[in-house]
């Protein structure tokens, strides 16, 4: 229980210093998607264990299904292109004037103004055993979609960050509460409402990109708690 509590002091005083460092920035949320998570609709916080739990729930540090992953990466696109959608995608990235990119944004049209188009791509190393969380995780997100193709802008964030935390068990009873935190130093990349001609431009040309990309470190902190309750045997016994 002492271990516990010693855990939530130090991130509460880290968590403290922290806002107290510089204005709050509406920024999207450090989320990396993998398939387990995404094959339960992104609802991993209460059951978080092993890899995951670098970004999910830090308490799932403690549970049992901890895990060494080398190597995890996961590439998953937001929209799911037909054969044409494909050929004008791969037009995008393979024009070399911005006349060529604009007419095969066009072919576009359908699948931008409907769905919307972007992806998401992450990748990562992590040991997570004994309630000890360690990992680097890269992460990437756009998506854009718009009335009309060229009306179409785009958000797009890529960051990175290291992660270190801890979690313990504490017994009570039928109850085990594991407890955890963690710290996260992170770099960040974001752009928003960049006209997605530009952005396909970007893209498809190793040059500066012409739009404005903020750019940024910080430190984060995660808190959380999850509680199990062991099954009584209610069997009655008789002679």
């Amino acid at each position: 229980m002492r271990k516990a509590l010693i855990i939530v002091l130090i991130f509460t005083v880290f968590g403290l210093g922290s806002l107290a460092a510089g204005d709050i920035i509406d920024s999207p949320v450090y989320a990396p998607m993998t398939p387990e998570v995404i094959g339960q609709g992104g609802s991993f916080t209460a059951v978080a264990h092993g890899y995951n739990s670098l970004f999910t729930n830090p308490a799932g540090f403690a549970r049992d299904g901890g895990s060494f992953t080398l190597l995890s990466t996961t590439v998953s696109p937001y929209f799911l292109p037909n054969d044409e959608d494909v050929d004008n995608l791969e037009k995008v990235m393979a024009a070399e004037s911005e006349e060529d990119i604009s007419n095969a944004l066009v072919g576009l049209e359908e699948l931008i103004t409907g769905n919307g188009i972007g992806g998401a791509g992450n990748a990562g190393i992590g040991l997570v055993n004994n309630g000890l969380g360690l990992g680097i995780v890269g992460n990437m997100d756009f998506y854009g979609r718009g009335e009309t193709v060229l009306g179409t802008s785009i958000d797009a964030v890529y960051d990175w960050a290291v992660i270190g935390g801890m979690a313990v068990p504490v017994h009570l009873g039928p109850i085990t509460a594991y407890v955890g935190g963690d710290l996260r130093y992170m770099l960040r990349a974001e752009a928003r409402d960049v006209a997605i001609l530009e952005f396909a431009k970007a893209a498809a040309d190793d040059v500066e990109p012409s739009f404005e990309v903020y750019s940024g470190a910080g430190l984060g902190f995660d808190f959380g708690t999850i509680l199990e309750i062991r099954q009584v045997d209610s069997r009655i016994f008789r002679p």
